[in-house]
């Protein structure tokens, strides 16, 4: 359960000497920004979109590539009617964007400028597909945001989590859904060991 990644954050929180502001959750705490930020990145809840064109269009690429002929393509023909799957999970896990450790999750990748440079230049909300992009970008994000804040704040400054040895897995029904290994007929689950974290920050 990333206990470093737990005491960094537990850390900022203490380190306000109060409870955190508006303000203070939406641009005031880099960590608190940097494991959201990676959590919906390397976990988004819906790990592909589904589309239909409603016109003929062209996609064009940012470079070719090669088709499954081997033949060098730069754009394909879209018709109405058609539907696109847009694989979120695997554009938000790509190398050539987040390099090779892109599969593994590090928030600290959110505190280095350098690494940003290229992911800012790219699309949707910060570089990530989670809520999709454009005119049809999920309305309701600035509210995830800040209800993901608020709880992960809420939570770490009380309690630490820990991990109790389950082997997961995750499955698509809908969402992303997590479940223990050879207990997958007990529907979703996400088993913590939970201790209680005093004001002074130890255990």
């Amino acid at each position: 359960m990333y206990p470093g990644y737990q005491t960094r954050l537990r850390d900022e929180i203490f380190q306000l000497g109060r409870e955190p502001t508006y303000d203070d959750l939406m641009s005031g705490m880099p960590w608190l920004d940097a494991i959201m930020m990676e959590s919906f990145r390397h976990r988004p809840v819906v790990p592909h979109l589904e589309r239909v064109a409603t016109e003929d269009s062209v996609l064009r690429f940012g470079g070719p590539i090669q088709g499954s002929d081997g033949k060098k393509i730069t754009e394909v023909l879209i018709k109405a009617g058609q539907a696109i799957i847009i694989p979120v999970m695997s554009i938000n896990h790509m190398k050539s964007v987040w390099g090779d450790d892109a599969d593994e999750f590090k928030p600290e990748r959110w505190l280095d400028p350098a690494r940003l440079e290229l992911v800012n230049r790219k699309f949707g909300w910060n570089g990530i597909l989670t809520f999709s992009d454009g005119p049809r970008q999920c309305i309701g994000y600035r509210m995830a945001v800040l209800t993901f804040k608020t709880t992960l704040a809420t939570y770490i400054r009380k309690f630490e989590f820990h991990d109790t040895g389950a082997v997961m897995h995750a499955r698509y029904v809908g969402t992303m859904q997590s479940y223990v290994a050879g207990e997958e007929g007990k529907g979703t689950q996400m088993p913590l060991r939970v201790t209680l974290v005093d004001d002074s920050g130890t255990n």
